[in-house]
C-alpha cells in the first residue's frame, strides 16, 4: 500500500469534497465512487448526485466547514497560514482488494495514528476508476470540540510511513517500497511532459540519480562527507551547507544552474541528518574547511 498526503488547504473543504466524490464528472463515471466512511451527517452524497441532485454534497462540505467558523469565530480573523484541510489517499498495489469493512477498519486506523480523533469531521471516498483500489481521506484537522485545538502536521512524513506499516500487516497486503530503501522519488507529471518534449529525463531524477549513486559509491569506500563532496562535484552536483551555531544544518545540490534542498528531493534519504545518521557518511566539525 502507498500512502500520499497531498498538501492542506485554506478555508473550505469544498474544493477537496467536490474533487473526491467526482462532483464534474458525468453520471455513469459516478457508479463506483463510493463513501467507505464518514462522520458527517450526510453519509451517501454520491446517491443523490446520481439522481442529479448536489444537496447532500453541499450539507457534507457545510458540516465539514463548522469547526473552522468556530475557530474564526472564536478567535477573530485566521492567520494567513491556517491550513485546516486534510488530505490523502491510500492506494493498494495492482491486483489487491479490501472489502469495503476493511477499508473502514483501515481509513479509521490511518486517521488515529494520524493524530485525528471523532471530534474530527472526515470522509473516506473509494475511486474504482485507476487500475488499482485507492481511497481519498478529507479531514478538517480543526477539532469541534472546545478549544477547537488543530491537529498537529509535522511529523506527518513519519507517521505517515508507520500507519501504511501497520494496515499493511493487518490485511496481508504487499508491502510498499519505503522511501528509506530506495533512490526513487515521486516526479509530478507536468515534469515527465516536458523532459519528454526536451527528449531526457525529469530533472529531479537525473539529479537523485546522480546523488544517490555518489551516497552507495562513499559508503562502499567507508568515505566520508569530503569523499562524498568530491564525488559529486565530478558529476557536476556542487553542495551548498546551511548552518546555524552547532554547525551544518542542512544540505542542498546545485545541479544545471538550479539549487534543490535534501529536503525537496527526497527527505527520506537525502538532508544532512540523513546523510549522516542513516547512510553512514561519517562528518567531523574539522572537516569543515577542508
Amino acid at each position: 500500500m502507498i500512502g500520499k498526503i497531498l498538501k492542506s488547504s485554506t478555508g473550505s473543504s469544498a474544493n477537496r469534497i467536490r474533487y473526491v466524490y467526482g462532483s464534474k464528472k458525468h453520471d455513469h463515471d459516478l457508479v463506483g465512487i463510493k463513501t467507505i466512511d464518514t462522520n458527517c451527517f450526510s453519509f451517501f452524497p454520491e446517491i443523490g448526485m446520481r439522481k442529479g441532485g448536489a444537496e447532500d454534497l453541499g450539507c457534507m462540505i457545510l458540516d465539514m466547514d463548522v469547526a473552522t467558523k468556530l475557530k474564526i469565530g472564536e478567535q477573530g480573523q485566521p492567520k494567513r497560514n491556517l491550513k485546516p484541510i486534510f488530505h490523502a489517499v491510500l492506494s493498494l498495489d495492482v491486483g489487491e482488494s479490501l472489502t469495503d469493512e476493511q477499508w473502514r477498519l483501515a481509513v479509521r486506523h490511518y486517521l488515529k495514528a494520524m493524530g485525528f480523533s471523532t471530534s474530527n469531521k472526515y470522509a473516506a471516498v473509494l475511486h474504482p476508476d485507476t487500475g488499482n483500489q485507492h481511497v481519498h481521506i478529507v479531514a478538517n484537522r480543526i477539532r469541534y470540540e472546545p478549544g477547537f485545538k488543530m491537529v498537529h502536521d509535522k511529523n506527518n512524513f513519519e507517521l505517515n510511513l508507520q500507519a501504511i506499516s501497520d494496515i499493511e500487516r493487518m490485511f496481508g497486503l504487499k508491502k510498499a517500497p519505503r522511501p528509506e530503501e530506495s533512490w526513487n522519488i515521486a516526479v509530478k507529471s507536468r515534469d515527465v511532459q516536458g523532459a519528454a518534449r526536451a527528449h531526457t529525463m525529469p530533472y529531479r531524477s537525473r539529479l537523485a540519480a546522480r546523488v544517490g549513486a555518489c551516497v552507495e559509491s562513499t559508503k562502499e569506500r567507508n568515505g566520508d562527507i569530503i569523499n562524498l563532496v568530491r564525488a559529486l562535484r565530478r558529476q557536476g552536483v556542487y553542495v551548498h551547507l546551511r548552518y546555524d551555531s552547532q554547525g551544518p544544518k542542512g544540505i542542498a545540490y546545485e545541479f544545471e544552474g538550479r539549487v534543490t534542498s535534501g529536503k525537496t528531493l527526497k527527505k527520506a534519504r537525502f538532508t544532512f541528518q540523513k546523510l549522516t545518521l542513516q547512510e553512514g557518511i561519517r562528518y567531523e566539525p574539522y572537516m569543515l574547511q577542508q
